[in-house]
């Protein structure tokens, strides 16, 4: 599949996830308040905590892998299941310990953290399932996962709030429903792309597997860019309370959206990375790259003339000093997609040695700065850092994609005019189906 007729797809399907998942965060944090939005916020973390430390690794490795040969995915499905079982043994023990757990998250329960557990485990099944059809690019199978489950979510939550007021656990227990029926249906999406799940024969079938690098390298990476991306709603909850972790997670909620664009194109960039000419996927990156920008200067503009009146009549007066917040996030807006398009194609490349060693680098200068400064200035120095951290990660991908590729850098950073021809066809494209 082109790569026009991928991001096509893609944006339907993202179109459909944002809007429902907005949705779906308004009346969750309309229904539990700043501090239950707080709470809200820790868990849901802590499932992309798992799933992106823990799930990182084998998702770029079935992506990689079944893009070198769909034979395979069986080995690779195999693989996910023992890889999930040892998980589920692995979250037992740490439940074990739940007393140090709820120190160190105060407000957090024991039923919540087993509720997180095992949606973490159901999320990294399904997701990884999902990888390998990025990697033999089935896009609509790719596709359809993540939308079946936003609105089975959604769905659920807004039966449940109208007519049986759900609470934080209710709420929480239909995420943790919806994670296992996605996996189900994800198995049954993998056996009609490759016909019997369980042959025997798996290992004749397939080429010689071997995925410890890239899981390794994937894992570190994803370790690290978490503490970069994620870790300083943790720090928040700890040094400031629930009430202001909520307060924050709102205004994160747009830069989460902003970045929808490259999360559509950096899959896509990642597979065809591995398959296409050299040359032609350099060149794509810059592209993609300048596209973003454009995209989201007008969007920055756009959350700083109607931010405010948007977010209040939305979440209510509660939240409105998120809007507050969200203007120290503004400079992370407009950074952070460029550099995601960037170590996208990174990422395709198997983690060249130098971006592991950055992601390490920027995730524990964030992590350090906002322990020294969260004490003391809260919120605001949490947003702070994440501008200041997100901009030094893009700008050393920047350099070091100019070195590796030769392109200069007023064609990876200025907007050309037929960018404005690629967005537009681009989107008639996708119009036309």
């Amino acid at each position: 599949m082109n790569f026009s007729k991928g991001f096509s797809l893609g944006f339907i399907s993202t179109l459909v996830i944002t809007i429902v998942a907005f949705l779906n965060n308004i009346i969750i944090t309309r229904q539990l308040g700043p501090e239950g939005r707080g709470k809200y916020a820790i868990l849901i973390t802590m499932v992309l905590l798992f799933t992106f430390l823990l799930g990182e690794g084998i998702r770029k490795s079935n992506t990689l892998l079944s893009a070198k040969s769909k034979e395979n995915i069986r080995i690779l499905l195999y693989k996910t299941s023992i890889y999930c079982l040892g998980l589920l043994v692995i979250f037992i023990l740490l439940y074990l310990f739940r007393a140090f757990w709820q120190q160190l998250l105060p407000n957090i329960t024991g039923l919540m953290l087993i509720i997180t557990f095992i949606t973490a485990i159901n999320i990294i099944f399904w997701q990884s399932i999902q990888a390998a059809f990025l990697g033999v690019q089935s896009i609509k199978n790719f596709n359809k996962l993540p939308v079946v489950s936003a609105l089975m979510i959604f769905s659920c939550n807004v039966a449940g709030i109208y007519f049986f007021d759900f609470k934080l656990i209710e709420i929480l227990i239909t995420l943790l429903i919806s994670s296992l029926i996605v996996s189900l249906y994800s198995l049954v999406l993998i056996k009609k792309e490759i016909g019997n799940i369980f042959s025997r024969d798996y290992r004749k079938n397939g080429t010689k597997v071997s995925t410890t690098r890239i899981f390794t390298r994937s894992t570190i990476s994803a370790a690290s860019f978490f503490l970069t991306v994620r870790g300083d709603i943790f720090l928040i909850n700890f040094f400031a309370g629930s009430a202001q972790a909520g307060l924050y997670n709102i205004a994160r909620l747009f830069f989460d959206i902003l970045q929808k664009f490259p999360n559509i194109a950096g899959p896509l960039l990642i597979s065809k990375t591995v398959v296409d000419d050299e040359k032609v996927s350099r060149l794509n990156t810059a592209r993609l790259v300048r596209v973003t920008f454009i995209i989201n200067i007008a969007a920055v503009l756009f959350l700083s003339i109607f931010g405010f009146n948007i977010l209040v009549f939305l979440f209510k007066e509660d939240f409105s000093e998120s809007f507050k917040i969200l203007t120290y996030l503004m400079p992370a807006l407009l950074f952070f997609g460029p550099g995601s398009i960037i170590y996208s194609y990174f990422i395709g490349k198997e983690y060249p040695n130098i971006v592991l060693l950055l992601n390490c680098i920027i995730g524990f200068l964030n992590i350090g700065l906002n322990i020294f400064f969260i004490p003391e200035y809260g919120v605001y120095a949490a947003a702070t850092i994440s501008s200041t951290t997100y901009f030094i990660w893009t700008l050393v991908l920047l350099v070091y994609f100019h070195k590796i590729s030769g392109i200069r850098y007023s064609e990876i950073i200025f907007v050309k005019r037929n960018d404005f021809s690629y967005l537009l066809t681009l989107f008639r494209k996708m119009f036309r189906g």
